[in-house]
């Protein structure tokens, strides 16, 4: 089986175990970037997010129907902004309308919203029926999940897709008519080891937001730090890790901010593992700022059915 992070998923045994048993006894550690044989790339867009999965001319389209993004014909298409094959900033548009992937009442599936006038988000299939919350409010945009990710402009670095994703601070960029200042989504680890998809993720991540015009060399990618903590209402065990890279040339013309923190929350959901990704931009020129609270509260709000 490949997960979304561009590897191969592990074979039997329990992602949790495995985890407990490496990790139980050292609740907070430092790791470093991706090394040799791991997985590279991942998602964000860089400072304004635009609609449609591009990277160097090719588009995925994505609808409601479908599990991973289609690739069709090479052109922009009506909803996105011109980019040239250099730019990192990648995202996507869903053709769904639902606020949840489920018919089920998402209340009487996974419990109440964790904060009052919040909104659940409901993931399945690769994420297992996880649920995560976000403000009902105008700073966040539900209505239209699918798939937001970065493919990678250097060949040794791979892509990441979340989807079932929330779309943070929409409209505040006046030169692209999509941009985004953050968002939260799901991405299919497979059966990974915790730990490792973790850290896997946030490093990838790094990659594709520090990589320069020339796509060979980086900005700073910031080194992953990674601990235990407890989520959802039943106190669910998960590795948490998360880091800030710099945004290797960023274009003020097109709101790219000075850097991006991200973070990856992992664990396990009916026996198969499940990540919630979160990604905002921060520095200089953010045009919109994801409170650290509200960043806080939406990590702790993930959790699984009852």
């Amino acid at each position: 089986m490949t997960d979304h992070m561009g590897g191969n998923a592990q074979g039997p045994g329990d992602p949790q175990s495995r985890y407990y048993d490496r990790y139980l006894h050292d609740e907070s550690r430092n790791g470093g970037g991706p090394g040799k044989g791991s997985n590279k790339g991942l998602i964000i867009g860089i400072g304004a997010l635009i609609a449609a999965l591009i990277i160097a001319g090719t588009v995925y389209a994505v609808t409601s129907g479908g599990d991973e993004p289609q690739q069709a014909q090479t052109t922009t298409g009506p909803t996105t902004t011109a980019q040239s094959s250099t730019e990192r900033t990648t995202t996507s548009e869903s053709s769904s309308t639902s606020s949840s992937s489920s018919t089920t009442d998402p209340a009487a599936a996974y419990g109440p919203a964790t904060q009052p006038g919040w909104k659940t988000i409901v993931g399945k299939e690769g994420t297992d029926d996880a649920a995560f919350d976000v403000p009902s409010t105008g700073d966040w945009n539900s209505a239209k999940l699918g798939y937001v990710g970065w493919t990678p402009d250097n060949p040794d670095d791979k892509s990441v897709i979340a989807r079932y994703v929330a779309r943070f601070g929409e409209g505040n960029c006046p030169t692209l008519s999509n941009d985004q200042q953050g968002f939260v989504g799901f991405i299919d680890i497979g059966s990974r080891d915790l730990v490792d998809a973790a850290e896997a993720v946030v490093n990838n991540a790094a990659n594709n937001i520090a990589i320069k015009k020339d796509k060979k060399t980086y900005a700073a990618r910031g080194t992953a730090s990674t601990k235990q903590i407890t989520v959802g209402p039943g106190k669910i065990t998960a590795v948490q890790s998360e880091l800030t890279a710099t945004v290797g040339d960023p274009d003020s013309k097109k709101c790219d901010p000075e850097k991006v923190d991200v973070r990856a929350v992992a664990f396990t959901s009916n026996g198969h593992s499940a990540l919630l990704f979160l990604a905002r931009n921060a520095g200089k020129n953010t045009k919109k700022a994801l409170p650290n609270d509200i960043w806080d509260k939406i990590t702790q709000s993930v959790r699984i059915k009852k």
